[in-house]
C-alpha cells in the first residue's frame, strides 16, 4: 500500500496547482478546444480595463499570464 503524504507547505500547493494547471492548458490548446493565444489576449484586456484595481488583482493579472505564456512557450518548444 502506498503512503499518502500530506504537504503543510502552501508553496508545493501552489506549485503543484500551476503544474497541473500548465498540463491542462497544453492539451486542451493542442486539441484545439482552447486557443492560448486568445486566452492571452482576453487577459490582457481584462488588465488594461481594470487599471485601477488593487495589488492582488494586479498581480492576479500578471501571475495568470506567467502560467499561459509559459504553457503556450512549453508549445512551441515542442
Amino acid at each position: 500500500m502506498i503512503e499518502k503524504k500530506t504537504f503543510n507547505n502552501p508553496d508545493v500547493k501552489i506549485a503543484a496547482m500551476q503544474y497541473l494547471m500548465t498540463m491542462l492548458l497544453q492539451r486542451l490548446d493542442a486539441a484545439g478546444q482552447v486557443h492560448l493565444k486568445e486566452m492571452i489576449a482576453g487577459v490582457e484586456a481584462d488588465q488594461q480595463a481594470a487599471e485601477n484595481a488593487d495589488m492582488m488583482a494586479k498581480e492576479t493579472f500578471c501571475e495568470t499570464l506567467q502560467i499561459l505564456r509559459f504553457a503556450q512557450n512549453l508549445i512551441k518548444g515542442r
